[in-house]
């Protein structure tokens, strides 16, 4: 663990594996051998910004703000959950004290598993931390979702999208780009990038989250493309092995694109079938394809063209340089490039401490005398003074506070692009296409 002026508590009964992988899985931390982290005298580059985060205390206390971490540290998704909270551990690491106090990181395993994650969470929650980061996995995060509501906690899931995790619960916020946005995003890199005009599009029978993403699709292709952009919306049943029936349909719709919302693993058995029966479209797929199976199913089967939006880190962005260079000060300048997920979980926490500044600094603007002065009753106007006293005496802001001004974020660069809340719980952010040919992988298309 990172070497911090107030030592981390494990929730869980492992310590996090720092563990962050590419296309090969590298184990870069083995538990217990790295106690402390010491930064020397990189570039500039790093250095300026590191001190640029380091902000002179804004109150002076001996108590410290704690962030929980639910992540799956163990389990079937134990290699993802850890390259989160490796993410979130090198963010910490840049940004160690906020508000003048030392952050605390608290961890709970949430094993991969359902039924855990519900214990793992509650557990957590006991703790009172002021802010969550996690889970990867979008059932692992729903199932902390109603917890996280009932005791007014914000939290951020780095990867996860299912629309599920953000109704109805003005405590969750995700920081990956949702499902709707994949589907904006693809249509706008079909369209303008490789200058498609007529669609199909292939979905899972009762497939809710393909819906929303085709939905959007869609809607988008029609306004770049014309109403006529799609040709046809087909469903197959993903439990079958045998698409010859849609793959006859579509070659008799004669496109060249198609958008296949299906899990990797069943697109890798329709793009298969496809070229078993000479039709080679450009297939479109959702952010599931990115993952290193795909990517070495796309290598070898060089007749296919795939494009997926990706988490990649944003190469374009200074912060993503200075991510990746406190990631080579920390793990050696031999170690694999650092992960999307990684990144996406480097972002949440700054996120989380950018809002926790924000609202410190909201509330010395107020007073107890106009504090309630907007409030819709007495009632609510009572409680804003409460939470507003309560932030005072401790230097801390309140769930609701940080959640109100995480919601008020706009332009954030992080090493995964520029992010926005602009009022929301689902972030806005710019979109990386990654786009396979000859099985070859090409650079990617950034949609803003």
């Amino acid at each position: 663990m990172a070497k911090n002026s107030t030592k981390t508590k494990d929730m869980s009964a492992k310590k996090p594996n720092k563990k962050v992988t590419t296309k090969v899985i590298a184990t870069l931390v083995v538990f217990g051998i790295i106690a402390a982290v010491f930064f020397g005298t990189g570039s500039t580059t790093f250095y300026n910004f590191k001190n640029s985060l380091v902000k002179p205390s804004q109150i002076v206390t001996s108590d410290v703000v704690t962030v929980g971490v639910f992540e799956p540290m163990s389990g079937t998704n134990s290699r993802y959950g850890q390259e989160e909270a490796a993410g979130v551990e090198l963010a910490h690491d840049l940004r160690p004290t906020v508000l003048g106090k030392d952050v605390e990181l608290l961890y709970a395993d949430n094993r991969s598993n359902m039924y855990d994650a519900e214990t793992a969470a509650a557990e957590l929650l006991q703790k009172k931390p002021v802010l969550v980061i996690g889970s990867y996995g979008d059932l692992l995060t729903i199932v902390g979702g109603d917890q996280i509501k009932a005791v007014s906690i914000p939290a951020i899931t780095p990867t996860a999208t299912n629309p599920l995790i953000t109704a109805n619960n003005p405590y969750y916020f995700t920081a990956t780009f949702s499902l709707a946005r994949q589907g904006e995003a693809l249509a706008e890199y079909a369209v303008n990038g490789m200058e498609k005009t007529a669609f199909a599009t292939v979905k899972g029978s009762r497939d809710d989250s393909a819906t929303a993403l085709i939905d959007r699709f869609d809607a988008e292709a029609k306004k770049l493309a014309g109403d006529g952009a799609i040709v046809a919306d087909l469903t197959i049943n993903a439990t079958n092995n045998n698409f010859s029936q849609t793959i006859d349909q579509l070659k008799n719709l004669d496109v060249d694109t198609v958008v296949l919302a299906v899990p990797s693993v069943t697109a890798q058995e329709f793009m298969k079938q496809c070229l078993s029966a000479d039709y080679n479209p450009l297939f479109l797929g959702d952010r599931d394809w990115d993952n290193d199976e795909m990517c070495v199913f796309l290598e070898k089967n060089t007749d296919i063209m795939a494009s997926f939006p990706s988490v990649a880190p944003a190469p374009a962005t200074e912060t993503y340089d200075v991510f990746v260079e406190a990631y080579y000060e920390k793990y050696g300048q031999d170690a694999p490039e650092p992960s999307g997920n990684m990144a996406a979980a480097f972002d949440a926490y700054m996120l989380g401490i950018r809002a926790m500044e924000d609202a410190y600094s909201n509330l010395l603007n107020y007073n107890e005398k106009t504090i309630g002065r907007n409030a819709s009753s007495e009632a609510e106007a009572a409680a804003l003074v409460e939470e507003y006293r309560k932030a005072m005496e401790t230097g801390i802001p309140t769930g609701s506070q940080i959640r109100d001004a995480l919601r008020k974020i706009s332009d954030f660069e992080g090493a995964s692009g520029i992010l926005s809340y602009d009022g929301d719980n689902e972030v806005n952010k710019t979109v990386t296409i990654i786009h396979y040919f000859k099985g070859k992988r090409l650079d990617p298309y950034i949609v803003d």
